[in-house]
Order: structure tokens, then C-alpha cells, then sequence
């Protein structure tokens, strides 16, 4: 079992660096006009889409993993949201070009090539558009061998550091690249608590799978041990 398939499992709605009160925090911080046409990638349950629907935001929500995208579904007709959700991979997203004002990342470019990615964001947003992409970033060098423990586990196809983002960025012609919120990994279960989801599903049988257990075990383990070496921050760019 992955580690993506073990969030799909669990129903997890905010397995991104700081959670929904990191998400909550740069929604307050970067202010959305409310006749933006606003994508999602990578959405999971659907939960930073629903909330932004439930405030009054057009949004339209893609990810690659149909099981996800029933709970997020789940989860807008549990709450009578319209959200419109899309399967499909952000190495060929499945729009037209210049259709979206924004463009909502969080831990997703990561288990992409990220160049590719880049380009595909690019390529969809409109002109004066914006990316706000929330990832898990390489605060200092990794040694290889333990490099690579970290990239088959949680299936990344890199791991960047801030300087490396913004060249993937300005590769793919981004323009004013920035970053925000850029902290070390720290361990906080509070999260859980101070933002509890109602809306979270969780498979009937997940409570007697042993493997889903052991890979949500063994990732807070792996985070807990290389924590020296990562940290988060949201990569911001702008489509001239």
C-alpha cells in the first residue's frame, strides 16, 4: 500500500504541512476576490474546496485518485455545496488553457515532476493569475542514501529547496516568485484537535488493516527523524 493510498483510506483532509489551520492562515493572509475562478489541484476530501465553497467561492477541485474524489463529493452533498470536481493528473490537467484566476496547491507538486507540473499551472491559469502551492521543502542538504528512503516512501519525485523552487518556477516563466509561511518541520498534533473534520470518511474496514496503520505509523516516524533537514513554505508565482 502507498502512503497516498493510505490517506485516501483514512479519509485525511489536510495531510499538508500544518494542516487546515496552515490552509485557514494563508486563506486569511492572501485575499481571494470573490469572482475568481478558482482551481484546486490535487484536492484529496475535498476539504479546503468545500470550505471556500461554503464562503462563497466558485471552485472547481481535481485530483488523480477516484476514491478521493468520492469522499470529497461525500462531503460537498453532506454540506449542499456545489463544488465541481474533476479527476485528473497535474502532469496533463485536463482544461484549456487560461481559464483560472488561482490556482491552490498543498502537498501535491511533489509527487509530480515538478517541471511538468509547473508548466501544466502555467498553462491553465489566465494572464495576472496566480499560484499559491504549499510543499514540503529540503531546508538542508539530505544525504543520498537517506534521500532516497524519503522520496520511495512518501513517492515523491523530488525534494527542493527553496532556491530550487524558484528556479522550477522562473523555468517555467512564473514572474514576482515568492515564498510565504517558510517554517521547519514541527511535530503538532493540535491540529486534530482545534480543527476537528465532521466531514472526514473513513473506510469501513481500515480499523482491521494493519498495513494502512503501519504506514500512517511509520510516516510520523520518518517526518519525526528527519526533521533537521525539512521544512515548508508556500511558493508563490504569477502568470505575466
Amino acid at each position: 500500500m502507498s502512503y497516498l493510498k493510505m490517506l485516501s483510506q483514512f479519509g485525511a483532509g489536510s495531510a499538508h504541512p500544518g494542516g487546515f489551520a496552515a490552509t485557514l492562515t494563508q486563506l486569511q493572509h492572501f485575499h481571494i476576490p470573490k469572482e475568481s475562478k478558482i482551481l484546486e489541484v490535487g484536492c484529496g476530501t475535498g476539504r479546503t474546496s468545500c470550505f471556500l465553497s461554503l464562503n462563497g467561492y466558485s471552485i472547481t477541485a481535481m485530483d488523480i485518485q477516484p476514491e478521493m474524489l468520492i469522499k470529497a463529493k461525500k462531503r460537498a452533498e453532506a454540506q449542499g455545496l456545489q463544488v465541481d470536481f474533476v479527476e485528473g493528473d497535474i502532469g496533463s490537467i485536463p482544461f484549456e488553457s487560461n481559464q483560472f484566476d488561482v490556482i491552490l496547491a498543498e502537498s501535491v507538486t511533489n509527487f509530480a515532476e515538478a517541471s511538468t507540473a509547473l508548466s501544466e499551472y502555467y498553462r491553465v491559469l489566465k494572464p495576472g493569475g496566480t499560484l499559491y502551492d504549499r510543499e514540503l521543502i529540503e531546508a538542508k542538504p539530505i544525504p543520498s542514501p537517506m534521500k532516497s528512503t524519503l522520496l520511495d516512501f512518501f513517492g515523491f519525485k523530488q525534494l527542493a529547496s527553496l532556491d530550487e523552487w524558484t528556479a522550477i518556477f522562473n523555468k517555467a516563466n512564473f514572474n514576482r516568485v515568492s515564498h510565504w509561511d517558510y517554517s521547519l518541520i514541527v511535530e503538532d498534533h493540535t491540529d486534530q484537535v482545534k480543527h476537528s473534520d465532521e466531514f472526514q470518511y473513513v473506510d469501513s474496514n481500515v480499523f482491521t488493516n494493519l498495513q494502512a496503520f503501519q504506514i500512517s505509523m511509520d510516516s510520523n516516524e520518518i517526518l519525526t527523524a528527519y526533521k533537521d533537514y525539512l521544512g515548508s513554505a508556500v511558493l508563490i508565482g504569477s502568470k505575466p
